[in-house]
Parts: structure tokens; sequence; C-alpha cells
């Protein structure tokens, strides 16, 4: 219960400041609009899978190399750096409470 009030607390937070929202987030959303691409969904499963392109994989249905293709990519595209835990923290946080 502590985790569901902290994360809706954090929710709420990042609301209110849309300053702290990751431009990289809206850069995926803009451009899988634009040419019906899927790295957003892509992202928000690869978070969820705890970072694994294996489950990832299973997630979306998809060949591990399909899943790799589409994390390098979305990277060129936002600027994001998937390596760095400290993004994917911060990554994790905005997609589990938008």
């Amino acid at each position: 219960m502590w985790i569901d009030s902290l994360l809706l607390e954090l929710g709420d937070v990042l609301r209110e400041r849309p300053d702290f929202k990751s431009a990289a987030l809206s850069v995926l959303a803009a451009h899988d609009r634009e040419h019906s691409t899927a790295y957003l969904p892509t992202l928000r499963a690869f978070a969820q899978a705890c970072w694994d392109i294996g489950e990832t994989a299973r997630s979306l249905a998809m060949h591990p190399n399909s899943v790799r293709y589409r994390l390098r990519r979305l990277e060129e595209i936002s600027g994001l750096a998937l390596d760095d835990p400290r993004q994917r923290l911060l990554l994790s946080l905005q997609l589990l409470t938008s």
C-alpha cells in the first residue's frame, strides 16, 4: 500500500510540474504519431519487463532482435541512454505515473 501511495504522490507532482517530464517521452510520442511507429509502447513494455529484452519480446510477441532494433532507434530519436540506470529509474517513474 505504501508503494501505491508513493506512486500516486509522485504522479501528482509530475502532473503539477510539467518541467519535470522527460522531453524524450514527448519526442517519442510525436514520432509515433507522425510515422505510425510504436517506440513509446516498446519503451513502456521494456520498463514493465524490468528492462529485460527477452521478457519484452515475449510480451510484445516479437523477436528479441526486433526489440533491440527498436530500442536502438528510440535512443537515436529521443536522445535517451537506456544503459544509464538513473535514466531508467526516472523513465520507470514517469511511465508508471502517467
